[in-house]
């Protein structure tokens, strides 16, 4: 089960943070419901703005520190980044907002006249708003949960790559070392060594390469900074 958790941690803790920073941010829209109108499109707006605002600002460091990981020492810049990275999603979510709330109820009356059922779920959906929420739920929230972690993980937190050295290999790569540290993993049947990084709370293994050779060692450590020797384990 640990090494189950362990190997999709990311995803998981993503999508509990995912959670807690939505709940979060519809509170923010709850509560900035009680003074504009999301009938209008201006202060539908203005909804969805502050619902967001109040997201990155929770999310951000929750993503850093939990599950990405992020030992990125230009914390203000990382910042701007994580925050410039939502834009679109933002976008995405008043361009939703703003046609399935907004635009619908403009074309409502025109579906009506065109079939009976639609007539209905227009009725239904004008009760309590609740197609305000049935939209931010199902519709929205999806796309952007699913955004938000392709451009966090690719664009904020993914590890850098730099130009290749002399030696062929990738510099700029970077490991906590309070949460994993280096290892070569040894065969002691046919001596293979495969280096990787033994995670510290649950032992588990995650596997960066086979090392052939001296020069494979050499890039590996090189890769991520590490000096002196790599403790093996069998």
């Amino acid at each position: 089960m640990k090494k189950l958790f362990e190997k999709y941690r990311e995803i998981i803790v993503y999508l509990i943070v995912g959670v807690l920073t939505t709940i979060v941010s519809w509170g923010a829209c709850f509560v900035a419901k009680f003074f504009l109108d999301s009938d209008i499109a201006f202060q539908n707006f203005m909804i969805n703005t502050i619902g967001w605002v109040v997201g990155v600002v929770f999310a951000y460091p929750l993503n850093r520190k939990w599950v990405f990981k992020s030992t990125n020492k230009h914390i203000i810049k990382e910042f701007f980044g994580f925050a410039a990275s939502r834009l679109s999603t933002w976008i995405l979510d008043i361009v939703i907002m703003y046609v399935f709330i907004n635009l619908w109820t403009v074309f409502l009356p025109l579906c009506t006249k065109l079939h009976t059922e639609v007539a209905f779920i227009g009725n239904m959906m004008s009760l309590d708003k609740l197609h305000y929420w049935f939209v931010k739920i199902f519709i929205s929230a999806v796309l952007v949960t699913i955004l938000n972690y392709v451009f966090s993980k690719v664009l904020i937190f993914g590890k850098k790559k730099g130009k290749k050295g002399d030696e062929g290999c990738e510099p700029g790569f970077s490991y906590d070392p309070a949460v994993k540290k280096p290892v070569l993993k040894c065969s002691v049947c046919n001596g293979e060594q495969v280096a990787g990084f033994t995670v510290l709370e649950t032992g588990a293994f995650e596997e960066e390469g086979l090392i052939r050779n001296e020069k494979d060692l050499a890039d590996f450590k090189k890769k991520y900074g590490i000096e002196g020797d790599i403790e093996k384990i069998y």
